[in-house]
Formats: C-alpha cells, structure tokens, sequence
C-alpha cells in the first residue's frame, strides 16, 4: 500500500514538473545579446554559451520590406590628360523631315492624310531643287510697263479700234499715252484758242500733234468731213482725241457715229456720252447739240 502511494505521488510530480517547464518556455523572456568580454551572463543563460535565436517574425501576409535599388549612374568621362582643356561635346546631328501622303491612304480614297516623316538627304534635297512640286506657287513675272488704266486723263474711254478719246491730259496723263505706244493726239479747240503748250509738250514725247477747231457757231459739214479723215486715216494710230469738257469733240462723235443713217440716232447718242458729250445740260453741251440738230436739217 505504500508503494502504490509512492507511485502515484512519484507520477504526478512528474506531470506537475512537466507543465511547469512548458509555462517557462512560454514565458521566456527575449534572447540577450552577446554580452561584451567581461561582463555577467543573460538571466538564464550559461556562460559560455551563445544567445539564443531570435524568434521568427509573425507571418503577416505582406512581404518583407527590402531596400531600394541603386539607381543606374553614367559613367564618369575620363578626365583629360594634366595641362589639356577638355574636348568639348560634339555638336547635335541636326536632322529635316519632309511630309509626303501615306501610300496605304491613297489606295481607299481620295482624301490627302500624311504619312511618316522621312529624314531629307543630300540628293532629296538636290532632287526638290531640279524638280518643283505642283503644289508650289507659281513664279511671279515682273510687271508690264504698260499700264491698262489711264493716269491723268478724265473720261478716258476707247471710241472705236485703235482710237480713244478723253478730256485734256495732265503731263502725267502724256507720259501715259507715250509709254502705252500712242502716236498721234488731235486736240478739238475752240476757234483761236492758244494751244501752243499742248502741242510743245506732245511732240516734246516723240507723238504727232494735230489740231482742229470748231464751235457751235463755226460747225460745219466739211468740219465733220475733216473730223472723219483723221480719226479715220490708219497712220495717225493709235489716236488719241480730246477737248476741254467733252461738248466738242463730244458732238463730233456723235456726227461720226450717226453718218448718214438716221437709224443710228440712239446709237450714236450712247457711243457719244461714253465719251462725254450730254446733250441734255444747259451749257456748251446743250449749244453744241442745237447746232449739230441745225446741220442734219439742212
């Protein structure tokens, strides 16, 4: 009967001995360092012995942090030999595109799209040299002398081929007839009217100069006949006729449009006011028109 107590008493100090070790593990305080030469061992610890390992970190389900990369550095240049200035750095290659239509484009529509800009070489560069594209704008040509609008001459206006007629030009409208190739001018004046300067400055400019006088009083068939002979003789062209206010010359037209056609009245009268003659005003337009009605009566 003792023994058997002793026994139990022997079986349970040995489970309580084993809880107990398991408690202090639990309970275990962390690892200490490595102590430094000298110095007193860690609680629990054997001297001489090294400390135990760290437990392993709790498995958080991220991955551990790790340090950065080293970023990628250029390489340093070799430094120039003692006494040298440093090379410098070679100039930029510069490089032209020129735009041209994406071959693929051309194929589905006729709509322009561009494609891929393509480097110019030496030879293309030659190349738009020799050949110019035909989009290109055409070469301008320098202007003509001539001038189509005259400069310094009132109702200016061509009467008939080769035969213009006007009011009395400034020396800039002269310089216009000479340079647009005029050889003759015929001034219609008045009976003794001074027209010593007019015929200076014309032949001054290489062209011929002829006169004829006439007037409301002095109108006369063979006025007219003369008026015909001129604007009509091809030697005087190109011929240029003028007045001071368009009732002469004006109403000589109109006789040299009519002739002797009484059906050509409103023509005459319309190819006459082109060129300045108004019958209709009460000066020496409406004069001349009453001594041109006088004469076709007669």
């Amino acid at each position: 009967m003792q023994k058997l107590i002793g026994w139990n008493l022997a079986f349970l100090f040995m489970v309580a001995l084993g809880s107990g070790c398991r408690c202090l593990q639990e309970r275990r305080p962390a690892p200490c360092p490595c102590p430094p030469p000298g110095s007193l061992p860690c609680p629990g610890q054997q001297p001489g012995l090294p400390p135990a390992p760290a437990p392993a970190p709790p498995q958080t389900g991220f991955p551990p942090l790790s340090s950065p990369a080293p970023m990628p550095q250029d390489p340093m240049p070799a430094a120039p030999p003692s006494g040298q200035p440093p090379a410098p750095p070679p100039p930029p290659q510069k490089v032209e595109y020129r735009w041209q239509p994406a071959p693929e484009a051309a194929q589905v529509d006729k709509s322009i799209h561009l494609g891929t800009p393509e480097p110019l070489t030496p030879e293309s560069k030659e190349k738009l040299k020799l050949y110019r594209p035909e989009t290109a704008e055409p070469e301008k040509t320098p202007l003509a002398k001539k001038d189509p609008f005259p400069v310094g001459i009132f109702d200016f206006s061509p009467a008939k081929d080769q035969v213009s007629g006007g009011r009395r030009p400034s020396l800039d409208g002269l310089d216009w007839l000479k340079d647009n190739g005029y050889r003759t001018v015929l001034f219609v004046r008045g009976p003794g009217e001074d027209d010593s300067t007019d015929k200076k400055q014309v032949e001054k400019r290489g062209m011929k100069y002829v006169s004829l006088e006439v007037s409301p009083a002095t109108l006369s068939a063979q006025v007219v006949i003369d008026f015909n002979q001129i604007v009509g003789n091809a030697k005087n062209y190109p011929l240029f006729v003028y007045d001071r206010d368009g009732s002469l010359a004006g109403g000589l037209w109109y006789l040299h449009f009519r002739g002797g056609d009484p059906n050509a009245d409103d023509t005459a009268r319309v190819r006459a006011g082109a060129l300045g003659f108004r019958e209709d005003r009460d000066d020496t337009h409406r004069t001349m028109w009453l001594a041109i009605q006088k004469l076709l009566s007669k």
